[in-house]
Parts: structure tokens; C-alpha cells; sequence
């Protein structure tokens, strides 16, 4: 094997699985094993790389989700101010008076952005750091609409914000699948969290990064899983094909044989008793945590 001075030839994914695998019956040189776990090291690197980019998608999903919402609101103070301005030429008498409106206007912006970064402040506070980062971004925004903000309030806001970034730290790695991730859920009361990927287990991990449990629960690539709202079930849905449905002590309760091609996406309904399954083909089955199938 070659040895592993330029990363573009170190293995990755499944073929250094393939590897891996076919390397536990052979006698091997110490070149060959250090390729081996600068392999290994490297695809880790880039699953967690990998993740990290996701969750960075998803911040930005939710940024842009409240800059639409921004826009519109943006539309809505446009529409008021031309009002204004529309009765400050028809009427110059009352000049004075648009003046005063808009100055008004401009204060309740400032409150409103300043009543964002309380909220992000008290977020951060109770121990939610992300959900604070968030709305501190939204009120610092907030006041970049204005040519002229209070300097104290620029400062608040500067320094909620920087509190905030510097105190969001790596809580936690955890390292035991042999392949990509695909699929990481926690459960919804926080206890557990469920990772799935391309080495064909789910892995159940503790709040504390303990490894709970171990599934074997594929022959393929799992593509996605899922906890029921109740915390009852978990689902996972794979190449294979299947569906496996889990029960509360995370047993296997059912195996569920897809008719749609190309299953990768799986979520309950909110009394979690039925599961829903779609993917590429823009079809859609139902089956019940009974087993059976309802559409």
C-alpha cells in the first residue's frame, strides 16, 4: 500500500471499510498499518468536518428563513414610511408632524432590537447557547437597518454577541462507526442520542457520550432514522430496502419491506403511531408501529 504524505491517496468511506475488513485476516507491514489509521483518521476528520458544514447549513437555513421574514416586515416599514411621506407633501402643514411619526417610528425599531438582544442574553443565561447566538445575530441586524444607532446600544449589542461566540465550545466528540454518518437524531427528551451511517449500525449514545447500545440493523447504507414524538419507537430506513422498527428497550420489533425505490427520508406523525417514508421517486408509503402497511 501507499504511504500517506499527500491526503488524495489515503482511503475513505467504503472502500478503506472494504479494507479495513479484508486487513483483519492479513499479516500486514508497519507501513501498511500506519496508511491504515492515517486512513481511518482522516475519513473521521472529514465525517465531523462534514457534520459541522450541516450544522452550518442549518444556521444559515434559519438565517435566511429570518431574513425573508425581515424582508417582509422591511416591506411593510416601507409602505409606512411612504405613507408619511406622501401626507407630509400633500399636507406641509403638518411637515412637522411626519417628523415626529417617524422619529417614533425609528425609536420602536431600536426598542425592538434592543428587546431581541435581552431575549438572546436570557437565553444565553439559561444555558440555551444556540438558540441565543441566533437571536443576537437577529438584533444586531436589526440595528444595521438605521445609518445612526445609540452608541451604548451598539455596544450592548457588541458585547452580547462576542459573550456569546466565545462561550459556545465542542461539547463533546464521539468516535465507533466505521463508515460516514448519515443520520443523527436525539430523542425527544433529550437522553439519548441515535447515529446511523454508511457502516450499516445504529449507535445509542448517552447525554454524556457513553455508547449505550450497539444495532445491528441493516444489510446497507442507512439513510435516515428517527424518534417517535412518545419516545416509543425508533425507525431507521436503509438501501436495503427495509424499515426496522425499534421498541422503547431499542429491540428489534419490525422489519418493514418497501415497495418505493430509493427510500432515504422517514418521520412519524405526531401521535406517533404511523410512519411515513419518501425519497427520490416522490413517493410516499404509511405504516402503522403495528406492522402494517395504511397507504
Amino acid at each position: 500500500m501507499a504511504s500517506g504524505g499527500d491526503s488524495a491517496w489515503l482511503l475513505r468511506g467504503e472502500k478503506l471499510q472494504t479494507v479495513l475488513q479484508w486487513a483483519q485476516d492479513q499479516s500486514l507491514s508497519d507501513l501498511d498499518y500506519r496508511f491504515l489509521a492515517t486512513s481511518q483518521t482522516l475519513d473521521r476528520q472529514e465525517t465531523i468536518t462534514a457534520m459541522e458544514k450541516a450544522r452550518l447549513r442549518e444556521v444559515e437555513g434559519r438565517l435566511a428563513a429570518e431574513s425573508q421574514r425581515n424582508q417582509m416586515q422591511q416591506r411593510s416599514l416601507k409602505r409606512q414610511r411612504t405613507l408619511l411621506v406622501g401626507m407630509g407633501m400633500a399636507m406641509v402643514a403638518a411637515f412637522g408632524m411626519g417628523a415626529v411619526a417617524w422619529g417614533q417610528y425609528r425609536q420602536a425599531a431600536l426598542n425592538e432590537a434592543h428587546a431581541i438582544l435581552q431575549t438572546a442574553e436570557a437565553t444565553f443565561v439559561g444555558g440555551r447557547r444556540f438558540p441565543a447566538l441566533i437571536e443576537a445575530i437577529r438584533g444586531q441586524r436589526r440595528l444595521e437597518r438605521w445609518p445612526w444607532v445609540p452608541p451604548n446600544l451598539q455596544a450592548e449589542a457588541s458585547v452580547i454577541l462576542e459573550r456569546i461566540l466565545l462561550n459556545i465550545h465542542q461539547k463533546n466528540q464521539l468516535y465507533g462507526h466505521r463508515g460516514s454518518l448519515l443520520a443523527v437524531r436525539f430523542s425527544p427528551d433529550g437522553t439519548q442520542l441515535a447515529s446511523a451511517g454508511m457502516d450499516k449500525t445504529i449507535r445509542l449514545w448517552g447525554r454524556d457520550g457513553t455508547l449505550l447500545k450497539v444495532l445491528d440493523a441493516h444489510q446497507s447504507t442507512i439513510r435516515d432514522l428517527e424518534f417517535s414524538p412518545n419516545g416509543q419507537w425508533l425507525a431507521s430506513v436503509s438501501d436495503d430496502n427495509t424499515i426496522r422498527l425499534w421498541n422503547k428497550n431499542r429491540d428489534l420489533e419490525h422489519t418493514l419491506r418497501l415497495t418505493i425505490p430509493y427510500a432515504t427520508d422517514i418521520t412519524f406523525s405526531p401521535d406517533s403511531q404511523t410512519l411515513f417514508v419518501g425519497g427520490a421517486s416522490s413517493q410516499i408509503e404509511q405504516w402503522g408501529v403495528d406492522g402494517q402497511r395504511r397507504g
